[in-house]
């Protein structure tokens, strides 16, 4: 008995499928490009949400804060945008008025910082990174940051370089320890690699958590996308509750994989 063709055995899988599920293998068909579509549709309305209220800026401008502790310490806060734009933050708007500069193309500082894609933003930061760390005592709260070993307290090496940095400027050093030129040196050595680490952890983390937020979003509004269509659609008297659940759950999970294609597809074009 000669083999079964790739097309017979798909035709077998597709009826298996359909018999473990309920329905028709042309209806199954049918569902399964429903849940395509639907899984693009969320993918683009996802886009068009973002873009539209501009999420990214809002998302990272909180990421960052919660990296500078910039509740306690708001002057963190002001010194990176300051380095990082060349204008001081001043007061921040409200939602409603922030929106509203957006809209009219009214950028309050540090907007076009934070709206921007993680890894042009975190340019930009490790620009103003390293100049807090060639002037330390200009910007001690950033270099606090970057500096510290734990929340609050400098690093040794992080003392070292900043009292060497305030001598260079004739500020008292009463009561500490000279620092020659090499010392200096070997601290800021470290200073440095300890913030380039600081500053990767901190990619790290936005990069993960905006994609996880955006796969979790995408899914649940998915399923209940589908759900929806396939609770007051066309057969929904064969299936039971639990197959419309389940091709819910399946076709939510479609959509972040749609994206992805679509992000592919777009990186190849703009490669071509």
């Amino acid at each position: 008995m000669p083999p079964e063709s790739g097309t017979g055995q798909a035709a077998t899988i597709l009826q298996t499928l359909s018999d473990f599920i309920g329905i028709e293998a042309g209806k199954l068909i049918e569902v399964g490009e429903v849940l395509v579509a639907v899984g693009l549709l969320v993918m683009t309305l996802m886009e068009l949400v973002k873009n539209m209220f501009h999420l990214r800026l809002f998302f990272h401008r909180w990421q960052v804060r919660r990296w500078l502790n910039a509740r306690p310490n708001p002057r963190a806060y002001e010194q990176l945008i300051l380095l990082a734009t060349g204008s001081a933050p001043g007061s921040s708007p409200g939602l409603l008025g922030r929106m509203s500069g957006l809209l009219l193309g009214d950028f309050h500082p540090g907007d076009a910082l934070f709206d921007q894609p993680t890894t042009k933003m975190m340019g930009q930061i490790q620009a103003a990174a390293n100049q807090a760390l060639d002037f330390p005592h200009l910007f001690p709260h950033v270099y606090g940051v970057l500096a510290a070993a734990s929340p609050g307290t400098l690093s040794p090496e992080g003392e070292t370089w900043l009292a060497y940095a305030q001598s260079l400027q004739g500020k008292s050093t009463k009561g500490k320890t000279p620092v020659s030129l090499e010392q200096a040196l070997q601290a800021k050595t470290q200073v440095t690699k300890l913030a380039a680490r600081k500053l990767d952890a901190l990619q790290n983390k936005i990069d993960t958590l905006w994609a996880q937020l955006n796969q979790r979003v995408s899914v649940v509004s998915g399923a209940l996308l589908i759900g929806y269509a396939l609770s007051n659609g066309a057969g929904r008297e064969t299936m039971s509750g639990w197959t419309i659940a389940g091709l819910a759950v399946m076709g939510g999970m479609i959509s972040p994989f749609a994206k992805d294609v679509v992000s592919a597809l777009a990186g190849l074009k703009k490669r071509g």
